[in-house]
């Protein structure tokens, strides 16, 4: 929690300043921190430029996954409300979180830290049985242009929430098909 206040505060410090702060959460035997820099708009354009078209594709592929689940999760599943009705789940802060971290040029690290946490998200769809729209399934799937841009800790992360999810949930075949016994 700490290191998520610093990082507000360097945001807001970087607001002031008329810039923007680029941070990197690091973790280690010693405890948790930030690595940080603080970008004017000409160094902004250089640190997008540096970035090469290979890592460009995959972030794009990776937001195109993100519109994916939000999408088809509003249409595909439905979720128990508190009074007992359900209703179709639109996954809003989902995807505003996503779009802005598209926009911020940050979409690997913030889904790295939707990742890390047990989401509500992630709740609604184990609910649902719908692994083919969490989060870490993507992660997960090295067929995908951007899993190498994840850290270890992440895909970790990722692999043992999915092994708990099938420790509960065994993964089903033909999804749309009733089995035949």
């Amino acid at each position: 929690m700490a290191t998520e206040n610093m990082r507000v505060n360097l945001h807001m410090k970087a607001k002031q300043l008329a810039c923007k702060v680029q941070t990197r959460k690091i973790t280690g035997s010693g405890g948790e921190g930030l690595i940080f820099q603080f970008l004017l708009p000409e160094a902004e354009k250089d640190m997008d430029e540096s970035v090469s078209a290979t890592d460009k594709a995959a972030i794009e592929a990776l937001y195109k996954d993100c519109c994916h689940i939000y999408e088809t999760a509003r249409q595909e599943v439905t979720i128990l409300r508190s009074d007992g009705t359900r209703q179709k789940y639109a996954a809003v802060r989902f995807m505003q979180q996503m779009k802005r971290a598209h926009d911020e040029r940050r979409l690997i690290e913030v889904v790295a830290q939707t990742v890390e946490r047990h989401t509500k998200g992630f709740g609604h769809l184990e609910a649902a049985g719908r692994d083919d729209l969490m989060l870490e399934s993507f992660v997960l799937d090295e067929s995908k242009p951007y899993h190498r841009l994840f850290n270890a800790q992440t895909v970790r992360t990722a692999q043992d929430r999915m092994t708990e999810y099938y420790r509960w949930h065994p993964p089903r075949y033909g999804r749309n098909q009733e089995s035949s016994s």
